[in-house]
């Protein structure tokens, strides 16, 4: 709650809602851009211990888009938690919802709007 009360309070101008420019992105190894494009995928991020979603529809700002009010919810069905009690030759089977939708991240690329005139409107709207 401590985190939670710090961010609420912030102002917008302390925020840096594009944190990684070109400039900043023209600065780091290539291994941390490749697969950029995937990055606005809105599909399960998979480690051996969790599965959890990436819902980048949430935060459309930090990738230079207009802020949406229309995200539409997760499907929780898809992913499980962990495995626990499972083997480590189970765990493929365990997960395999999950595992098909990363395979195919290309397809639930998140679309975002550019900003435009109406631009402050939107971010009223999204904030309210």
């Amino acid at each position: 709650m401590t985190y939670r009360d710090e961010l609420d309070g912030l102002l917008e101008s302390q925020v840096i809602w594009e944190p990684y420019t070109a400039e900043i992105r023209a600065q780091v190894p290539e291994i941390c851009t490749s697969g950029q494009d995937t990055c606005l995928s809105r599909v399960p991020l998979i480690s051996w211990k969790r599965v959890e979603w990436h819902l980048p529809d949430r935060v459309l700002r930090q990738f230079g888009y207009c802020p949406s009010t229309d995200i539409m919810p997760m499907d929780p069905s898809f992913v499980r938690v962990d495995g626990r009690g499972k083997s480590d030759t189970d765990w493929a089977l365990y997960h395999q919802a999950s595992i098909a939708l990363w395979e195919s991240r290309r397809a639930y690329i998140v679309t975002g709007e550019i900003p435009r005139l109406d631009y402050d409107y939107k971010v009223k709207q999204y904030l309210a």
